[in-house]
């Protein structure tokens, strides 16, 4: 895992595309995208997704399994399943 800093430019660096195109929130459900954006990257089973807003806090959906390994690898501190 990278530390916070280098996840936080990427999130800066997507929500300037973000805001280019006139996007308000994005959805990311791509695995390797995933794992750039958040450190974390889930079994392929079951669906999941992050959720940045153009304006706060990104958060994580996964399935209730995941949730306590998701929190450990993944900057994020909003995780809901």
């Amino acid at each position: 895992m990278f530390k916070n800093n280098e996840y936080q430019q990427r999130i800066s660096r997507l929500r300037a595309a973000m805001e280019i195109e006139n996007v308000d929130i994005m959805l990311v459900d791509e695995s390797e995208l995933l794992g750039w954006l958040t450190g974390y990257m889930p079994s392929e089973t079951m669906y999941r997704a992050a959720l940045v807003p153009i304006e706060g806090p990104p958060w994580y959906v996964v399935r209730a399994l995941d949730e306590a390994v998701c929190r450990s690898a993944s900057w994020f501190s909003d995780v809901f399943f």
